[in-house]
């Protein structure tokens, strides 16, 4: 009698549930573990003609055999339109693990798994683990396919990225937990020279990941940094000190450009993988190693939450600098151009000395930047840059405003020639929203329509930076967009002033105190001036209150002398005007008299002692009293602040993007 005979008479016999669950199973089970190639074939050739409490049985001890022939056989049971039978197979299957095992899954085979899950609580968790095995073997046999495909055109994008291209909906979390776990397990056993390879082929497609423009962009970067992660367990600082540096210099870019997590410390990271890099990549050693890295610091340093906002941007302009000693025009030119344009960006942010100049300097930057970034050579680039020259003409405070707005709409506007919404939705986004800024602050024209433009590009944006894909940018664009509504001279004012309070208050979900504290100083002072304009005075003490709270947190954190001081006193002392006047509109003379001492601005108290303000016609006691004591106080005395409307509405801060 063979192993099958004997397995195949034991099955039919009559067993209780209790007794075949307590012992009867456990002899089929060691029958299953001898049968031979003969007994498998016999088994797949007859188990349809048994009965259904045979096939049942049959089907939950396949798993202690041998898993080549068990997973046809449980696959075929599946099929089987019998609930239990499916389930049974299911279970079984999950239990062998299919992760490993080359499987031909069909269509038919997961529409009949997901159909029998519903049958209840027992069967979805089954059969939903199952179904979590076979997608981590679809996500695994696809990491393996683009990786041989990197290794083997040596991380050339034009044969991996239609690879990418066609397995879009892979790419997300779990090709990352799939890359993570099945290169721990693999690399330790490889030999030596294979592990080398391998961690090329995973750095050169993370770097591949990284720059694909196409699925989600948050889920791009997750991978590449997975990548990177995984590469820097093979290439050690003590074995492999440069391509550790190049691991080290990689992983810092993927940090500054992450978008999930909390960006500040994303960028904190980044810098420590930068000045990581550093400690192996020295100028005397490696040259134009030390010269990326260098830009690569100051571009982190340039969009650092932490520390103070003046120092970071100084750090920034010396570390662009420091790479410009390397790369000059003549021996480098489209990184000398690169660097350029980042020491522009620093100097348009640049806090420390006299604001005019620098915004000169940026001007200047950006446009050498141009003499090699041109439209012909570099369109992309090119197109970055005129958006920079954009937001600096924007800003500019020598010459004539109305014609530095209109050259930064030109510079917008030829951007967007290249920056296309279909090829670069990214940074057709960020423009739109630059233009929408330049709309906004525009003087030539119909102040009317310009607003309406302004709206437009703001929307225009926010149709890619959404929420979940750009949460930052998406606060940034909803910001300009609340301003937007809140001087809009076309529609209804209430219904305006109410758009413009949403686009605050949502955006102030992103932009909260803790991780963006200037952003969350000007989008509160913002939304007050809505809910003030609106007569919602009350809301708009209570948001110019948290805005004030911000602002003097971010003068606590200010270590690099009194100018920064000085600059950050002159550019809030209308949000403390403001809350000063919102105090007297709630008749709270006390919080009134807080703020300006808080202030420590002359002009505030002169604003107090207006006689119109008290409906008596006199002021009283304690005010005057208080008032006398300040002004002994006081000792500087800050340009005063204009209080008609329409100049304080041309204060109202806006966000610009790269």
């Amino acid at each position: 009698m063979t192993i099958f005979q004997e397995l195949d008479a034991y099955l039919s016999q009559d067993f209780s549930d209790d007794y075949w669950a307590d012992d009867a199973s456990l002899y089929a089970c060691e029958l299953v573990k001898q049968l031979t190639t003969e007994d498998w074939n016999a088994l797949k050739s007859s188990w349809q003609n048994r009965s259904k409490p045979w096939q049942e049985r049959c089907a939950e001890i396949l798993d202690w055999g041998e898993a080549l022939q068990a997973v046809p056989l449980l696959l075929e049971m599946i099929r089987e339109e019998d609930d239990e039978l499916t389930l049974t197979a299911a279970d079984s299957l999950r239990s062998i693990g299919v992760t490993e095992l080359d499987l031909p899954i069909s269509a038919d085979i997961l529409s009949r798994l997901q159909a029998v899950a519903h049958s209840g609580n027992v069967a979805k968790l089954i059969i939903n683990q199952l179904l979590k095995q076979l997608e981590v073997k679809v996500y695994r046999d696809f990491l393996i396919e683009v990786l041989q495909a990197t290794q083997d055109s040596k991380g050339d994008q034009r044969v991996v990225y239609p690879l990418l291209q066609a397995n879009l909906d892979k790419l997300d979390n779990n090709f990352a937990q799939a890359l993570r776990s099945w290169a721990t397990a693999t690399l330790s056993e490889l030999e030596a020279e294979q592990t080398r390879r391998t961690a090329v082929a995973i750095g050169n497609f993370s770097n591949l990941i990284r720059e694909f423009r196409r699925g989600h962009r948050a889920s791009n970067l997750e991978i590449a940094i997975t990548g990177y992660e995984v590469v820097a367990t093979v290439f050690t600082h003590q074995a492999l000190p440069d391509q550790w540096a190049t691991t080290q210099n990689n992983l810092g870019s993927a940090y500054c450009e992450r978008i999930k997590g909390e960006r500040a410390e994303n960028i904190e990271v980044a810098i420590r993988c930068f000045s990581s890099a550093l400690e192996e990549y020295t100028r005397q050693a490696f040259p134009k190693q030390w010269a990326v890295t260098q830009n690569n610091l100051g571009n982190a340093y340039l969009n650092r939450i932490k520390g103070e906002r003046a120092e970071n941007i100084e750090v920034a302009i010396r570390c662009f600098s420091s790479a410009l000693e390397e790369y000059t025009r003549h021996t480098f030119p489209q990184d000398w151009a690169m660097s350029q344009n980042n020491l522009g960006a620093a100097y348009f942010n640049r806090i420390q000395g006299e604001q005019a100049e620098n915004l000169e300097t940026a001007i200047y930057c950006f446009s050498s930047a141009l003499e090699v970034r041109t439209r012909q050579d570099f369109p992309e680039q090119w197109a970055a840059t005129q958006n920079n020259l954009g937001n600096a003409y924007s800003n500019r405070i020598r010459g004539k405003r109305a014609e530095n707005i209109e050259v930064a709409i030109r510079c917008f506007s030829s951007a967007l020639e290249i920056r296309t919404r279909q090829d670069f939705p990214e940074q057709w986004a960020a423009t739109q929203n630059n233009l929408g800024n330049a709309y906004l602050n525009r003087i030539h024209g119909n102040r009317a329509e310009n607003l309406e433009v302004a709206i437009h590009c703001f929307s225009a944006a926010l149709e890619v930076r959404t929420r979940e894909a750009f949460p930052q940018d998406w606060a940034d664009t909803q910001s300009n967009l609340g301003v937007a509504y809140l001087n809009r001279i076309h529609g209804n004012r209430a219904e305006n002033l109410e758009a413009a309070i949403h686009c605050f208050s949502a955006a102030l979900e992103v932009h909260t105190r803790q991780a963006f504290p200037q952003n969350h100083a000007k989008a509160q002072f913002n939304l007050g001036l809505a809910y003030r304009d609106a007569q919602q005075f009350s809301k708009a003490y209570s948001a110019f209150a948290l805005a004030i709270d911000a602002v003097e947190f971010l003068r606590s954190e200010i270590v690099s002398g009194d100018e920064a001081k000085q600059k950050l006193a002159e550019e809030w002392n209308p949000l403390y005007q403001d809350t000063v006047e919102v105090c007297l509109e709630l008749h709270d003379y006390t919080e009134a008299i807080k703020y300006v001492e808080r202030s420590q601005a002359r002009n505030l108290v002169e604003l107090l002692a207006k006689p119109e303000l008290y409906p008596e016609g006199s002021i009283p006691t304690e005010i005057l009293n208080e008032l006398d004591h300040l002004r002994e106080e006081i000792t500087h005395t800050p340009q005063l602040i204009d209080m008609e409307v329409e100049r304080r509405r041309r204060g109202i801060l806006t966000w610009k993007s790269a």
